[in-house]
């Protein structure tokens, strides 16, 4: 269900939605990439993944998980550096999504 699409000048918008419905759908028009890297904590992940995944893989997206730990301490720069470090391993392109 889309809520609202905001149109920024940078070349790209910026769509809210609630829940998955059509997302899979949406990033495929939008994004000429069949993957997407999603970045999730564990217990995030075993709420809402299965059904985010489900959505991603029903509009031809597949999804690359890459998860960071819970919890304040882990709100820092090594948290940062460990994550980006994981996504540029994973090689993405201009038109990878980022979820």
């Amino acid at each position: 269900m889309l809520i609202q699409r905001l149109s920024l000048r940078l070349g790209y918008d910026i769509v809210l939605a609630g829940g998955f419905s059509g997302l899979g759908e949406e990033l495929a028009r939008v994004a000429p990439s069949t993957r997407v890297l999603v970045v999730s904590h564990e217990r995030v992940r075993s709420l809402h993944g299965a059904a985010l995944e489900r959505e991603l893989r029903g509009g031809g997206v597949l999804p690359e998980w890459f998860e960071v730990a819970e919890g304040e301490a882990n709100k820092s720069l090594d948290t940062w550096i460990d994550l980006v470090g994981r996504l540029l391993r994973a090689r993405p392109d201009r038109a990878t999504p980022v979820l």
